[in-house]
């Protein structure tokens, strides 16, 4: 009850657009013994200059800071990030929010099918994972089977609220927060 009201909250809020996709699916999903629900993110957006390991850039910064006062309310229990600048940038304030600490995942061959494995074994029935463009759709689909594609190279303001119900079925709603997306910057 407390993850629809959440949802019905975020909706409301004037920091979403209308633009709502619902991805459900009946394919099955091994999970712990109750229903979940994973956060799911693209960094913000980074500084143009910086290479392969950019920072946030301020506008990207921002984002992080509005993501963290959208899920004040929740009850993460875990926050995972790839272990780049630009996620680290994106989980660190919401972990700040909830006293929590960011777990580094480590980006190797079949790190993604691990991640999805730990997510739906994991006793955390609230859970946020900071990734990339192509990481965060690849997960969902990992997560509840769906189709998704990848994210452009300029879309950050993509939030996946997948729940992963006990009876094995799994959904995601795709919501927009903060402001529209921006490009990378010069920092």
């Amino acid at each position: 009850m407390k993850n629809a009201l959440l949802v019905i909250t975020l909706l409301a809020s004037p920091w979403f657009t209308s633009h709502i996709v619902d991805y459900s699916t009946t394919h099955e999903v091994a999970t712990a013994s109750s229903d979940k629900v994973v956060f799911l993110v693209r960094h913000g957006e980074t500084c143009s200059e910086q290479g392969s390991n950019p920072n946030l850039s301020p506008f990207g910064s921002a984002r992080a800071n509005e993501l963290s006062r959208v899920l004040v309310d929740v009850d993460l229990e875990v926050i995972f990030s790839t272990p780049f600048n630009r996620t680290l940038g994106t989980a660190t304030p919401v972990a700040a929010s909830h006293d929590l600490e960011v777990v580094q995942t480590p980006v190797s061959s079949g790190f993604l099918a691990a991640l999805a494995n730990d997510i739906k074994t994991s006793d955390a029935s609230a859970i946020l994972v900071a990734g990339h463009s192509n990481t965060t759709p690849a997960l969902v689909n990992l997560l509840i089977g769906s189709e998704l594609e990848d994210l452009s190279e300029n879309d950050f303001d993509r939030l996946f609220v997948v729940t992963l119900h006990e009876d094995g079925t799994g959904s995601v709603v795709s919501i927009r927060y903060g402001l529209p997306s921006g490009r990378p910057e010069a920092c």
